[in-house]
């Protein structure tokens, strides 16, 4: 579905509503990833609008919306008869603190309840305990408030490696998508970038119609410091800069 750096289109979402009678909308309007793009308070209303005209199911991921300061409300809230709101701490807190959150419409709570109870049982007792303290303490907000810090500055200093390329992301997001210059293509832009000792996606990785658009997608908190991200973007920029070798070539 087509979107732009405010998410996705509400005209194109109305089209495929029309067009292919979907059951379902699975969207990501904070932080999309890997586009980093952002929906605003406007689109999500319309969005909204649209999956009520057409009773669509709209199920959302807000996984990165702690990232974005006074953030706007979810989709889900907008249509909250239709909405699966799903949220979890593993990056807002801590990776191993393994323990989600899921708002969903009165009707289909016995559903989503048994669906859980079926693959998970439930959550680990200790882990939910931590999350409930941190919460209520405050810890969990400052360290909310860190990442967000964090992810500022890296995007800040990515901005500056990648000076005079064509790269997209979010002020405060974890990601953020590089077009290459031509005649570069994904696949071998990465597989270069691999034998120098940097792990990124290309754009294949998130299309679900096999189309892969000339990007790749570059994840800025996989680094343990910023000196190392550093290092890794001088890398980045250093191979875009240089044109693709013969010996890439597949025979």
């Amino acid at each position: 579905m087509a979107l732009d750096e405010r998410g996705m289109i509400p005209e194109a979402f109305d089209e495929a509503c029309q067009t292919y009678r979907p059951k379902a909308l699975f969207s990501m309007p904070s932080l999309h990833n890997p586009t980093g793009a952002h929906m605003l308070e406007d689109r999500r209303r319309t969005a909204a609008a649209i999956a009520r005209r057409h009773r669509v199911r709209t199920v959302e991921d807000d996984i990165y919306g702690f990232l974005v300061e006074d953030g706007h409300a979810p989709l889900v809230s907008h249509a909250p008869e239709l909405g699966f709101y799903f949220l979890s701490l593993s990056k807002a807190m801590a990776p191993g603190l393994r323990v989600s959150y899921v708002a969903v419409p009165r009707d289909q709570v016995a559903a989503v309840t048994a669906a859980v109870h079926a693959t998970a049982y439930m959550t680990a007792p200790l882990m939910a305990e931590i999350a409930m303290r941190w919460i209520g303490d405050g810890t969990g907000a400052r360290m909310v408030e860190s990442y967000r810090r964090e992810a500022i500055a890296r995007q800040a200093l990515t901005r500056e490696a990648l000076r005079g390329f064509t790269y997209t992301a979010h002020p405060a997001g974890f990601h953020g998508i590089l077009t290459l210059p031509e005649p570069w293509t994904p696949g071998t832009f990465v597989a270069e970038l691999r034998q120098r000792g940097v792990v990124l996606s290309p754009a294949s990785a998130f299309a679900a119609d096999g189309t892969a658009p000339p990007f790749v997608r570059l994840c800025l908190s996989c680094t343990r410091d910023r000196a190392e991200l550093a290092r890794a973007l001088r890398i980045v920029a250093d191979l875009a800069s240089e044109p693709p070798q013969a010996h890439l070539a597949v025979v």
